[in-house]
């Protein structure tokens, strides 16, 4: 719903049911672990008005695949958000075509591969 602005620490935190997410606009952080070892996650969007990306958000998420950044400005992240997850093959992050630089000198976004998208 709208009125939700962050998604709690460990709010969905091992639960296998998701296999794709859009985060709705509105919410501003994800917190630590919020989809930590959701195992058939394999694509998330996140929306421009999320601003911050907890530790290990989405860490353990073996199948993560694509992640869609909406935001022109790279979101402050914590600790490793991805760690673990798809350990098989890089996970990439698909972000506005006019951003891609802005991501790829953000020492917080630069070791990942990150893939122009047009929103």
């Amino acid at each position: 719903p709208n009125s939700v602005v962050y998604i709690g620490s460990f709010a969905f935190f091992d639960c296998d049911a998701i296999t794709d997410i859009t985060i709705p606009n509105g919410v501003v952080s994800i917190e630590d672990g919020a989809f930590k070892f959701c195992d058939n996650l394999v694509s998330i969007t996140i929306p421009d008005s999320v601003i911050n990306i907890g530790n290990q958000a989405f860490s353990y998420c073996n199948e993560l695949t694509n992640v869609y950044l909406k935001s022109k400005t790279p979101p402050n992240i914590g600790s490793n958000p991805f760690a673990h997850a798809n350990v098989y093959h890089r996970i990439r992050l698909h972000v506005p075509l006019q951003s891609v630089e802005k991501y790829r000198v953000n020492s917080e976004w630069n070791d990942y591969q990150i893939y122009a998208y047009d929103f």
